[in-house]
């Protein structure tokens, strides 16, 4: 860091109440850069400055946006200077952007800035849901390293199991149904309903076997 005055130790993100020189030039002078959004932005860049890029978002999901960037004084007298990165929308609307983390290209700074309303819109839904601002405590818990979980192999037979006991079950209630007494057309079906109950059993000892042999 000594040898690169423009390096940073780590970088915040935040919304544009922030992004003032009284808070911006204090954190840059213990080197924390900022990525936040420009206010009163009155000026307009031409559109040929923006180029088509490739935004990799922090979650691996890809964006192509419009981008631009340069150096700009947020200062009046232009002592202090910050990397400003700009989008230009479908609307010709430019949202600007701007960071102290000069280090960082505009595929970097777009894509840190806009994923931050990925976390903004998890709190509002969480606020609004589960209360999470009416905490009354935070605090920390410890966890084991290892758990056990069910063997998803074993869920699998176990289902197969149920699925075929219910179809079973099914047989054997129809096969009760049938009178005692049968003509020949009955007496058929009796025998092909007498016939699919033992193969279902048959597939239901299977299923319970590979299940007894598979680790839960």
């Amino acid at each position: 860091m000594a040898a690169n005055s423009r390096l940073h130790r780590f970088i915040m993100v935040f919304d544009r109440e922030g992004s003032n020189s009284s808070l911006l030039q204090p954190l840059w002078e213990k080197r924390i850069g900022a990525i936040t959004y420009r206010k009163n932005v009155k000026d307009v860049w031409p559109a040929q400055e923006f180029l088509p890029t490739k935004i990799i978002m922090p979650d691996g999901s890809h964006s192509t946006l419009k981008l631009a960037s340069r150096e700009t004084p947020l200062t009046k007298k232009g002592t202090f200077m910050v990397k400003e990165v700009r989008c230009l929308t479908n609307s010709n609307h430019q949202t600007a952007i701007i960071s102290t983390a000069h280090e960082l290209d505009l595929v970097i700074i777009a894509g840190r800035m806009f994923s931050r309303w990925c976390q903004e819109n998890f709190f509002a839904y969480m606020m609004q849901h589960y209360d999470i601002d009416g905490l009354v405590q935070y605090g920390t818990e410890d966890i084991p390293g290892t758990l056990q979980v069910v063997n998803p192999a074993w869920r699998q037979l176990d289902k197969a199991v149920s699925r075929t006991r219910q179809q079973l079950h099914r047989l054997q209630a129809t096969l009760g149904a049938f009178p005692a007494v049968m003509d020949g057309a009955t007496i058929q079906k009796h025998a092909e309903t007498l016939e699919t109950s033992q193969a279902v059993q048959a597939d239901l000892d299977a299923l319970k076997i590979q299940r007894k042999r598979t680790a839960r």
